[in-house]
């Protein structure tokens, strides 16, 4: 009974530091984070002090920037197009508004 009751009161501690933990951490308002002057750096105060999720004008342009809808092609392999003496044989094909950073899938 006394490795238990020294277990009931550790667990009791370990709660008691925990709560005092985030009392701290969630009392200090202007500060939610907190976030010491030293680790804020350069960083505004407003930066410091509010709870919402900061970007930049770029990243939020990125993000809410319209993706260009997809397009459908069709094009016919002949079978004399083809390269090569042994597999893997080739095909070049040329296809308009496909670029070398562009995302292709091919649909046989």
């Amino acid at each position: 009974m006394e490795n238990f009751n020294a277990r009931i009161t550790e667990i009791n501690d370990f709660a008691d530091e925990a709560d005092a933990t985030l009392a701290a951490h969630t009392g200090n308002k202007s500060n939610p984070h907190g976030v010491t002057a030293a680790q804020a750096g350069a960083a505004p105060a407003s930066h410091v002090s509010d709870s919402t999720k900061h970007i930049t004008s770029l990243e939020r342009t990125a993000w809410n920037a319209k993706v260009a809808k997809s397009t459908l092609t069709t094009k016919t392999l002949s079978k004399t197009g083809w390269t090569g003496s042994e597999p893997p044989f080739t095909y070049s094909l040329s296809v308009s508004g496909v670029t070398s950073s562009s995302v292709q899938e091919i649909l046989p």
